[in-house]
């Protein structure tokens, strides 16, 4: 399941990109630069769009942890990422990331306290740290996203 969620959002950047390009008619790097100076939404969403594959080797990190018996990590870094998807606006992100979390929650409930307890507020915060650059840089693009749109 976690390879399935990792190539959709590895596609989701080429499939944004090509229609973008497609619907602008810019076959050119020129085309593209006066495109992006006309319409700053798109630089936005060309930047979230951009993400993906950073959130696709995230979760390519978190399988790593999760099947090592890491639960904890796995969790913490899913619900990270589940809030990046919800803030960029991405559908097949947000429905990946939570079919992930409901399938690993169950064998990850029993030790997500201890983890939270063992691990201390600095060591959580080392884990999630992949996810929480994410996290960040998903909230400039919602934030540039609603200003753009005047919200």
């Amino acid at each position: 399941m976690f390879t399935l969620v990792e190539v959709i959002l590895g596609v989701v950047p080429v499939v944004v990109i090509g229609l973008f390009l497609a619907s602008k008619d810019a076959t050119s790097v020129d085309k593209l630069t006066d495109v992006f100076s006309q319409d700053p939404s798109m630089v936005v969403t060309f930047i979230s769009a951009c993400l993906q594959p950073f959130v696709a080797y995230m979760l390519y990190m978190i399988y790593r942890k999760y099947c090592e018996g890491d639960a904890g990590f796995a969790a913490g870094n899913l619900i990270g990422l589940l809030c990046s998807e919800i803030l960029l606006l991405n559908i097949p992100g947000v429905i990946g990331m939570g079919i992930l979390l409901w399938r690993v929650w169950r064998n990850v409930a029993p030790h997500f306290e201890s983890w939270l307890f063992e691990r201390r507020a600095m060591g959580v915060l080392v884990d999630i740290a992949g996810s929480l650059v994410i996290l960040v840089l998903a909230f400039m693009c919602a934030t540039a996203a609603r200003g753009l749109a005047g919200m």
